[in-house]
């Protein structure tokens, strides 16, 4: 059957008030350490757009079809070029993001800052630096004027590609480069483990923030990372004296419409957790069959290695997802979680979507996984 503009317009609205409905539940369900966010809904809006799954409906002109899309999102009080962070941030693949340019070309829609970011954005999902570098170069020269938030994009695809030198003389060229561009590129260098950089822009954010708590994670998880204990130790004295606590890890799980909670390293809050364990347990072994080695570099206390890999098993979203199997819910599984997904998890995770043969989807803080048959559509960059 044939779609109309109509139904366009039904299908979005549809799915945006789903989203909403969804993130009241979650963020309900998140209690005291979270708070619902316009920014978080609106995250929800772009992913939604993913419904509209072509660019154009076959048999109609972009002309046709532009009121019918402008309706639904006036109607919602949003507008602005989602489909390009939609297709970066979720499953489809950078060509397509950065074909949907065209369309809003196509539209008539002007660019603006929005469609600045989300370019730059696809292209850092995607590892495109080169690309990003050329569309930068390219804005820069454009009439948009070009805000911290893009200025950060860059330095973050910089930073995760190893080109950190790049990165920092970026920071440098910003009039009034703030906390987040410095603790992007203190991140990279946690990624890259670089800890003579990191260790002088963590004197650069603490002059700027005293106690910044950001900062001293990254450097106790980065010292953790090179295997230098005694600065953990004293990292993480300095946040106690600060009152500074870490957000622990968390993941939720909807099964039959009912949002369910896992933290990492909590085993038996929850009320199926003798079930849920077992399923773990049966999954772990499974995994191991086919190729499933723990990364413990994952791990940033000093313990002994089989207490390295129990703490690995106990990381929130294989607690949700072995829960999602305990209870044989029908088609994927989909999982949100607070914090980026650690590496073994996300090799555990594609090796699961292959042992019990289902798509498994996980939004985590940078953007979606979508893990089906051994392998993720970020293809191992994220």
């Amino acid at each position: 059957m044939q779609a109309t503009a109509e139904h366009l317009t039904a299908k979005i609205a549809e799915g945006v008030t789903t989203v909403y409905t969804n993130v009241e539940r979650v963020t309900a369900d998140w209690g005291r350490n979270y708070k619902a966010t316009p920014e978080f809904a609106t995250a929800k809006i772009q992913v939604w757009w993913d419904m509209f799954d072509c660019p154009i409906p076959q048999g109609y002109d972009a002309r046709q079809v532009r009121p019918s899309i402008e309706a639904a999102f006036k109607e919602l009080g949003y507008s602005g070029p989602v489909s390009i962070t939609a297709y970066g941030d979720h499953k489809h693949t950078p060509l397509q993001a950065l074909s949907s340019t065209g369309v809003h070309v196509a539209l008539g829609l002007q660019a603006n800052d929005v469609t600045v970011l989300s370019v730059l954005l696809a292209c850092n999902n995607s590892g495109l630096v080169d690309e990003g570098c050329e569309f930068f170069e390219s804005f820069r020269k454009g009439k948009v004027v070009l805000t911290n938030d893009h200025y950060a994009c860059m330095v973050d695809m910089l930073g995760r590609a190893g080109r950190l030198d790049e990165a920092e003389r970026l920071v440098n060229e910003v009039v009034n480069p703030d906390l987040v561009l410095w603790r992007t590129l203190l991140s990279a260098c946690k990624i890259h483990r670089n800890v003579e950089m990191a260790e002088r822009l963590k004197r650069k954010i603490l002059e700027m923030a005293p106690g910044d708590e950001g900062a001293l994670i990254l450097m106790s998880n980065l010292y953790a990372s090179t295997g230098k204990w005694n600065r953990v130790i004293e990292m993480k004295s300095d946040m106690r004296g600060m009152k500074l606590k870490k957000s622990p890890a968390m993941s939720w799980v909807d099964v039959d419409r009912e949002t369910h909670t896992f933290m990492a390293g909590d085993l038996f809050s929850h009320p199926n957790s003798e079930q849920i364990l077992e399923t773990l347990e049966e999954l772990i072994k499974k995994a191991k069959k086919v190729g499933y080695v723990e990364d413990k570099s994952c791990v940033f206390q000093d313990m002994e290695e089989s207490a390295k890999e129990r703490s690995l098993h106990q990381h929130s979203e294989k607690l949700a997802i072995a829960f999602a199997v305990w209870r044989n819910a029908g088609g994927s599984i989909r999982i949100l979680k607070n914090l980026r997904v650690c590496v073994d998890c996300h090799s555990w995770i594609k090796i699961v979507s292959r042992v019990i043969k289902r798509e498994i989807i996980c939004r985590d803080s940078k953007r979606f996984h979508h893990f089906r048959d051994g392998s993720c559509s970020c293809r191992d960059y994220w």
